[in-house]
């Protein structure tokens, strides 16, 4: 004869394996974010040492973890990327960093 702890393990297990599937982390949606850096009306020469940064503006509500940043083409256009997948992360508020070359 089974006890009725035992028979019960089974579905405990799985009870478990189902409230586990629905903790898993979800992947952040990114938004594409991509364009040109102007400077006096003329896009700017970027090149390999040049970037922009968004660092999210936590005193305007954006508690996003991460930068996006971009190295500047050498005509000025960027595309940036979030912990190595292109787009911008969450959408907020965020102060603009550039670097120069």
């Amino acid at each position: 004869m089974i006890s009725r702890a035992a028979s019960a393990r089974p579905v405990v297990f799985l009870l478990g394996c189902v409230v586990l599937a629905g903790c898993g982390k979800q992947e952040e949606r990114l938004v594409p974010v991509e364009g040109t850096v102007y400077f006096d009306g003329a896009p700017v020469k970027g090149g390999p040492r040049a970037y922009v940064v968004l660092q999210p503006d936590r005193s305007k509500g954006n508690e996003n973890p991460n930068e996006p940043s971009a190295t500047i083409a050498e005509d000025g256009t960027y595309k940036l990327t979030t912990i190595a997948r292109v787009g911008a992360g969450r959408v907020g508020i965020a102060c603009v960093l550039l670097s120069p070359r």
